[in-house]
């Protein structure tokens, strides 16, 4: 065991006296070479890289009421589908569509390398333009100086190397702009196709209504005017209910395309939920008023349109609104103290109108009942009666889907305007693009560790070739072995302070030149930059 420990301790003291024997050849080419590599650094063109990050988040601008009435199953996504788009935003940012814009709107040249292969490829390819290779050739380049990376779930990092620390910042910027744009503009692509269907179908079962309830009409008189000659006030107070309903249902109409635009506004100027609390006063009239226009039902069977009586039951409905329309103005005036004049006006008028469209459409219910029990007081052939339940039943139907396209055409236009008004909030960059002070490449502290590990491999490699090559003996046990002799005695050397080593010296003297020469060289150019 000791035997051993004692051969390793010498074999560790002779490797140590050959390092320190052969120290010039291991300590100057560790330092040749790393002066060597920062002086070819110097050399090497920098590239700089700049990064935006862009927050990818969900729509919560719209209430779910709204979102119900929306085209499509919604805006929310569920964590699969979130994880999916960010997957693919990758894709999207890295597409040649979209390095296309980049190039044009920052107006980056053909390089002369470009050119030169174009020109190599096209007699390879000669079915291909000059130019369209030139295009993918640029592309795929820059392809390779972009990067997308993922920050959590929901934040996506776009990075971008140049040569030029403005270009860099340029182009990370620049393609952080595109991607916001182009996915929206995606966005609105859908709702325009949608909208441009609801609103082609919505013309042509607003033709089928006017049609179907322009036949009703005309059957309608007809018999009347067969049945009822004898008594031609029921006949001119059933053409005034008649037209009666056909204002109140345009009114119904038009209430609902001002409120849908009135929710729109109020969307854009970021009120989503807009609500008044009901005062007790408020809440009365409101009763009042619906309650009160059933009283046209009874009044209609025995009295004209014109009638005082009749008369009088409108007038006091108009009143009623008014004092209503009062009220409404007055609580929002309290109720939201902090929005402007404006805000609160259209809040006001808002639930104002959906009051008076409540109203309204119990008014066509009442009205379309006193139609009912006039209509009992003509007698009517069985026959006729199918025909004109018949022109009813496509009224009817034509109506039911007239108002479902006219309510996804309306909610269409709320998924733009509100598409548009959360493109700030779906797509925010939360850390601009920045010119970079430093470049990323080359690193002269990594090269230089680089640089020492080559020196220090190539001066280990030549002390090993040295030895490897030296064919003298080092010690007396080398010599009685090789001799077969034993030794009598030894001369020891003699080393004075201007011994003359020979070669050795004069490549000690030249690697000392050549170190200073470049450690100089580094210097300079470390100052200059």
């Amino acid at each position: 065991m000791n035997s051993k420990n004692n051969s390793q301790s010498i074999d560790l003291r002779e490797y140590a006296n050959i390092l320190m024997k052969r120290k010039t050849l291991l300590i100057f080419p560790l330092i040749i070479t790393v002066l060597t590599v920062m002086a070819a650094s110097y050399f090497i063109s920098p590239v700089y890289q700049s990064s935006t990050t862009i927050l990818v988040a969900e729509s919560s601008l719209l209430a779910p009421a709204f979102e119900r009435i929306m085209p499509g199953e919604g805006n929310r996504m569920n964590r699969d589908q979130r994880n999916e788009r960010l997957n693919t935003i990758r894709n999207q940012i890295m597409s040649s569509s979209h390095l296309s814009i980049l190039i044009r709107r920052l107006n980056i040249p053909i390089s002369d390398n470009i050119k030169e292969t174009v020109t190599n490829l096209h007699r390879q390819f000669p079915e291909i333009s000059e130019l369209e290779l030139a295009q993918k050739i640029q592309i795929e380049q820059i392809r390779e100086r972009i990067s997308v990376g993922f920050k959590g779930s929901n934040l996506v990092q776009i990075s971008a190397e140049a040569e030029s620390p403005v270009m860099a910042a340029d182009m990370a910027k620049t393609l952080a702009q595109i991607y916001i744009d182009e996915s929206l503009a995606s966005e609105l692509v859908g709702v325009k196709g949608a909208m441009d269907f609801a609103d082609e179908m919505l013309a042509v079962y607003k033709e089928r209504l006017d049609q179907s309830e322009t036949a009703l009409r005309r059957f309608e008189q007809s018999q009347l005017k067969r049945n009822v000659e004898q008594d031609t006030s029921i006949a001119r107070n059933l053409s005034e209910i008649k037209s009666a309903i056909d204002a109140t249902d345009l009114e119904i109409r038009t209430l609902e395309k001002s409120i849908d635009e009135i929710r729109t506004e109020l969307v854009k100027g970021g009120i989503r939920s807009p609500q008044i609390d009901y005062s007790r006063d408020l809440t009365d009239k409101k009763f009042e008023l619906l309650n009160g226009i059933g009283e046209l039902t009874d009044l209609l069977a025995k009295y004209s349109w014109r009638d005082a009586k009749v008369v009088n039951v409108n007038q006091l409905a108009r009143q009623r609104l008014e004092s209503i329309e009062a009220e409404v103005n007055n609580l929002s005036i309290q109720q939201y103290p902090n929005l402007s004049t404006y805000q609160r006006q259209k809040i006001a008028d808002l639930e104002y109108q959906t009051i008076r469209l409540s109203f309204m459409r119990e008014k066509l219910t009442v009205l379309n009942s006193a139609v009912d029990e006039v209509k009992d007081i003509v007698a009517m052939d069985p026959a006729l009666r199918q025909r004109h339940n018949q022109l009813q039943r496509e009224v009817t139907e034509n109506r039911r889907v007239y108002e479902l396209f006219s309510e996804q055409l309306t909610g269409s236009q709320i998924n733009q305007a509100a598409t548009r008004a959360e493109a700030e909030t779906k797509f925010k960059i939360i850390e601009p693009a920045a010119i970079p002070t430093a470049p990323i490449r080359p690193n002269r502290v990594k090269l230089a560790g680089i640089g020492a590990v080559l020196g220090f491999a190539l001066g280990l490699g030549g002390i090993l070739l040295v030895e490897f090559m030296d064919n003298s003996f080092h010690k007396v046990e080398e010599v009685e072995s090789y001799l077969g002799l034993r030794v009598i005695g030894t001369i020891p050397r003699m080393e004075t302070p201007f011994a003359y080593k020979g070669s050795g010296r004069v490549w000690v003297f030249a690697g000392t030149a050549v170190s200073l020469l470049l450690l100089a060289f580094v210097i300079f150019m470390s100052r200059q930059s």
